[in-house]
């Protein structure tokens, strides 16, 4: 079976959740015959995909693309403006609507929301994965244009779509309740875990100046992610207990951010930390507890990657997150304070609680992996192509 993939999430994401589940997915399908990914487009600055390209045979990038040095954003913004048929989004595009007119694939597996492919993909199939509804349940975290854009083609290809993998059970209630999608339209895909485990603890944390005694927080802090509110409502067990800080990964600290720490008197408690993933992985083995205090997650990887390196986790009760971490984590309402404080006082000082967690998370992990997203994803491909192939257009 050929599965053409495109784009968009490639040319979007240099990191991240979405281009390294698809990363993932090509990875497992390279294993077997089953799945053939066809992937025609050109660029990408994306190092999931170019750490891989030998293994998967891509088509080797461009100097622009491929390498790295100062300037080359502002330099690609002049070419695409000046040179618009060196701009590699259109490049990117063409490549992908010529493979749709080849026809030369079984199904289209388009790997964000964008509608572009619509007119050229005639009576093939396709898949669409929904990820989250994050745009529609907080609209308000992102620019108006943005959001309208998003909403508009994302509701044409769930409209149109052969079928819908979503990646949680959380997720696929939220399409049936925005979208009134037929559940039987919707397969619930599970994610698996990529962050390595890793046994030179101490020498490597040291190297990176992390503290005894920390509260890890990974991710981005956009509103929703409640990060504000968190630390708003933890600042007091930071003030009586002085060895006590919370490491954060993700973007640097904004200054609105730094004048709330310095409000609260602990702005010497907040740590941010570029790391790799390596380095992450012994974060989360030396963390008294990871905090997840999301107000929304479609899927919430960062779930898997604690329970896989040993981490106690305290998180949210909402969407997704009990569905992933199951009895692996203790639960918090995250609009309430007491609940969160309360919480966390067992999470940091209860080492039994901590021990049990652990061992919990250990055991709960091995439900997920990406073998498993990929055979289920391979199920949803046959089964598409065999309901096309009963009932042709």
């Amino acid at each position: 079976m050929r599965v053409l993939y495109d784009h968009q999430i490639f040319y979007y994401q240099r990191f991240g959740g979405i281009s390294r589940y698809y990363s993932e997915l090509f990875k497992a399908f390279n294993k077997n015959n089953e799945i053939v990914p066809v992937i025609p487009f050109t660029y990408t600055r994306n190092e999931y995909l170019l750490n891989n390209i030998e293994e998967f045979n891509f088509i080797e990038p461009k100097f622009l693309v491929k390498h790295r040095f100062p300037g080359k954003g502002k330099l690609q913004a002049l070419r695409n403006k000046y040179f618009p048929q060196y701009d590699t989004s259109i490049i990117n595009t063409t490549s992908v609507i010529n493979s749709l007119l080849e026809k030369k694939y079984d199904l289209f597996h388009p790997t964000y929301y964008d509608d572009y492919f619509m007119e050229y993909i005639n009576d093939k199939p396709f898949v669409i994965t929904i990820y989250d509804l994050i745009y529609e349940k907080y609209p308000d975290n992102f620019p108006p244009k943005e959001v309208e854009t998003i909403l508009r083609n994302k509701k044409k290809l769930i409209e149109c779509a052969n079928h819908i993998i979503a990646i949680s059970e959380s997720v696929k209630q939220d399409l049936i309740e925005f979208y009134k999608v037929n559940e039987n339209k919707v397969s619930v895909i599970y994610l698996g875990n990529s962050l390595i485990q890793n046994s030179l603890e101490t020498n490597i944390v040291r190297s990176i100046e992390i503290p005894d005694r920390y509260i890890l927080y990974v991710g981005n802090r956009l509103a929703y992610k409640n990060f504000i509110f968190l630390i708003k409502s933890i600042h007091s067990i930071l003030q009586n207990n002085k060895q006590l800080y919370v490491v954060c990964t993700g973007n640097k600290f904004t200054a609105a951010e730094k004048k709330i720490f310095r409000e609260l008197k602990i702005e010497d408690r907040l740590i941010h930390k570029f790391v790799s993933d390596y380095e992450l992985a012994l974060l989360y083995k030396s963390a008294k507890i990871f905090v997840f205090p999301s107000l929304y997650e479609g899927f919430g990887i960062p779930v898997l990657e604690a329970m896989s390196n040993g981490c106690p986790m305290a998180l949210s009760n909402t969407s997704s997150l009990s569905e992933v971490g199951g009895d692996a984590a203790m639960y918090f309402d995250p609009t309430n304070s007491e609940s969160i404080c309360n919480t966390l006082n067992i999470c940091l000082f209860d080492d039994q609680v901590r021990t049990e967690l652990t061992r919990k998370g250990r055991e709960r992990v091995k439900l997920f992996s990406w073998e498993n997203t990929a055979k289920a994803t391979a199920v949803v491909y046959a089964k598409v192509l065999n309901t096309i192939s009963k009932n042709p257009i």
